[in-house]
């Protein structure tokens, strides 16, 4: 009788409960999934630096057990880069694979019914943390990879560039980017990092460029009694709140000069494509909001994707605990989210609303402002040879026509891809459209997995 460690027994329970509802997606899949997955590796927090450190060796292992020739970069301000090259044939194309390995914050008391770093089935999803965003798409790729080299069906040369700061904004991308240059040299790079559009395969065709931005208000050296003090000096809720207010209208208008300036004008051929993606209706039961606030005469995807944003992302100030502080605070914070579209420089768009912040500003307050993240918008190559190639095989296993998406989130990396290091770039969405991105229970469908799978395995095979 064989005799396992609880760490095998554990592996053993999993794969059996799980493979009894789920058909078709192989052991092996599964298993790398939940130890991939099981790394808390939040880029956001300085405390799981550990567990991303682990998370790039365990990575670098995986690809030196099937022979691939590996690099770590530790990065000075980042967390590991993992990067592994396998050559096939000299003559072969060469494919560079991009993904991270680093995820958004998770706690179960967000809403979650399980363990966010514990790999669950429910509801025919496989459910966790780093479900599809975006250890779960980049462990497609990589499985199928090294299950091709196995059976000696791989026809291509192989990289992989997997960064654990994707979530956070990489300070050091750029500089690594060029550093390792001849070890990443490729023909093209293949992300996939994005949802597809209702079941149908999904090209994407364009980012948007974002950055984020802390205002902190200050109206006084402490905070006071509103009985003594209530009515006759400023309170920093207030002031944040009115400055917060006043940079949209009510039609969901921006309201800061300059904001819109130097967006590339979009041609009614694409408006009419990004119509068809997707109706009113459809939209609203898929996000379970009221309204949706286009500007006139626009689609959601193209307002989503090729139109710039500004986001209250968070606010902060006061008390907001058990009862009442009678309090008039002396300080607020925001958190302020903005997207730049396709034609816009970024460094513009935010250096214009900054000056703004500081203008409406009341004399009486103070205000502190501070960067985090930058991304350029870029617009990808979509009718490129490989691309028409690529498109031909999603065509013929999800047997429907490629939707051609504008994506409003960003992936900082492509413009470096592109402008830097002058790559084709091809992203091919993976994951489901209601996957939960972010949120809670993110999760990758059964079905698009299998797939997913499938196509990835078609691409790169002999």
């Amino acid at each position: 009788m064989a005799h396992h460690s609880d760490q095998e027994y554990e592996v053993i329970v999993f794969l059996h409960r799980i493979m009894t509802n789920i058909k078709k997606i192989p052991n092996t899949y599964l298993n790398l999934l939940k130890q991939f997955i099981a790394f808390k590796s939040i880029s956001t927090d300085p405390n799981f630096s550990n567990d991303c450190q682990k998370t790039a060796l365990w990575l670098e292992q995986l690809f030196k057990n099937s022979k691939f020739e590996t690099r770590i970069d530790k990065g000075k301000n980042t967390n590991p880069l993992v990067m592994a090259r396998y050559k096939h044939d000299i003559h072969a194309e060469t494919i560079l694979v991009y993904g991270h390995y680093d995820v958004q914050p998770a706690e179960q008391t967000d809403g979650w019914d399980h363990d966010p770093f514990t790999l669950t089935e429910r509801d025919n999803r496989l459910s966790a943390r780093g479900a599809i965003d975006n250890k779960g798409q980049v462990l497609v790729h990589i499985y199928s990879i090294l299950e091709l080299i196995k059976s000696n069906q791989l026809k291509n040369n192989i990289v992989f560039m997997i960064e654990g700061n994707e979530e956070s904004g990489n300070l050091d991308i750029s500089t690594q980017l060029l550093k390792h240059k001849d070890f990443l040299a490729a023909d093209y790079v293949l992300i996939s990092d994005g949802e597809i559009v209702k079941n149908r395969p999904t090209i994407e065709n364009s980012f948007r460029g974002g950055s984020n931005i802390t205002v902190n208000i200050i109206t006084a050296p402490n905070n006071f009694h509103s009985g003594i003090f209530g009515g006759g000096v400023p309170s920093a809720s207030l002031v944040l709140s009115q400055i917060l207010a006043s940079l949209k209208d009510d039609k969901n208008n921006i309201l800061v000069p300059g904001f819109y300036d130097g967006i590339d004008s979009v041609t009614g051929d694409v408006i009419a494509r990004n119509s068809s993606l997707a109706t009113q209706d459809e939209i609203l039961a898929l996000s379970g909001v009221k309204e949706i606030l286009t500007e006139d005469g626009l689609d959601f995807y193209t307002q989503t994707g090729l139109r710039p944003a500004l986001e209250i992302s968070g606010i902060s100030s006061g008390y907001t605990g058990v009862g009442y502080l009678n309090i008039i605070p002396a300080e607020a914070e925001a958190r302020i989210n903005i997207r730049t579209a396709p034609g816009q420089s970024t460094r513009i768009v935010l250096d214009t609303l900054i000056k703004h912040l500081e203008k409406i500003t009341p004399q009486y307050a103070e205000i502190l402002i501070t960067e985090s993240e930058f991304s350029e918008p870029i617009i990808l190559n979509i009718n490129s040879e490989k691309s028409k190639c690529i498109q031909e095989i999603l065509e013929h296993v999800y047997a429907e026509p490629v939707a051609i998406k504008n994506v409003g989130g960003s992936i900082p990396i492509v413009s470096d891809f592109v402008n830097t290091m002058k790559m084709n770039v091809i992203s091919v969405s993976l994951a489901n459209e209601d996957c939960n991105m972010h949120g809670v229970h993110e999760n990758f469908d059964i079905s698009t997995l299998r797939k997913a799978l499938e196509f990835s395995d078609q691409l790169f095979r002999k």
